[in-house]
């Protein structure tokens, strides 16, 4: 019951930022290409590195904790049906190289601010 406690936050976790995804492809991408590929970029630089400096780093390993946490925890239910394993352990396994990836920016990011 633990690993699908898990798996349910780790859902509404994706779910919240996935609106992020529609307003990307239809509000986004039609300014974007109505700015020009200039303004856009210093947009994007301001917004990187400055909320997205704290929210995308939460959300990143957050993310991963919680999709590993699921599979460890499914790990020792032993009531857990066995069926759900390959899914809950690849989620695991295709999260884990998003913590490097946000420990890399994070890092570069800092940099970048202090140049």
């Amino acid at each position: 019951m633990k690993a699908t406690r898990a798996l349910i936050i780790g859902t509404v976790v994706v779910a919240a930022f996935g609106g992020a995804l529609i307003d990307r492809a239809v509000v986004a991408t039609p300014a974007w290409e109505q700015l020009g590929p200039a303004a856009w970029a210093a947009y994007s630089c301001h917004a990187d590195l400055g909320n997205g400096l704290i929210a995308y780093p939460i959300y990143g390993i957050g993310l991963a904790v919680l999709a590993i946490a699921a599979a460890i925890s499914y790990r020792f239910d032993r009531g857990a049906p066995r069926s759900a394993s390959p899914g809950i352990y690849l989620a695991a396994l295709c999260v884990t190289p998003s913590l490097r990836a946000c420990f890399t920016t994070v890092a570069r990011s800092s940099r970048a601010i202090d140049s």
